[in-house]
């Protein structure tokens, strides 16, 4: 029994072309960031609303008198807010470093919104599977261009 061969021209053609893969794959990306930032941005504001900055940053503003004395206040805060004692110039602050989940539920998601807004851009249907390829393939050219 024959096995079959592949010959010129056979088999399914594939639902999006290479200009239409890159910015369904982009978009995927652009909103897998989007909810990333969203979730960073939240961390930083309960993490600063937790601290103090905002009332230094407030004393500074209520003691302006002269603009260098300002300046030496807004130093002599930040310095503070930084871990460092106000008096030495010269040692380094302590870091902050804000650790965000990558949004690991919201891919299907991602998917399913794509998949629609592809369809209503390029006037046919376009299966989630495609947009999957589609955001596979972007994310290993940004990972080459690294």
């Amino acid at each position: 029994m024959p096995k079959g061969g592949r010959r010129p021209g056979a088999g399914r053609k594939p639902a999006l072309d290479w200009l239409e893969t890159l910015p369904v794959g982009a978009e995927c990306q652009s909103r897998w960031r989007e909810i990333i930032e969203g979730r960073l941005n939240a961390e930083i504001e309960t993490h600063f609303a937790k601290s103090d900055y905002h009332d230094a940053v407030a004393r500074v503003r209520a003691s302006r008198g002269k603009d260098e004395e300002a300046l030496e206040d807004v130093e002599y805060s930040r310095r503070e807010m930084a871990g460092m004692s106000p008096e030495d110039p010269h040692l380094a602050p302590r870091l902050v470093t804000f650790g965000v989940q990558r949004p690991y539920a919201a891919r299907a998601r991602i998917i399913r919104e794509v998949a629609a807004w592809a369809s209503d851009r390029f006037g046919r249907p376009i299966s989630t599977r495609s947009v999957e390829r589609a955001w596979k393939l972007v994310r290993s050219v940004e990972r080459s261009e690294e």
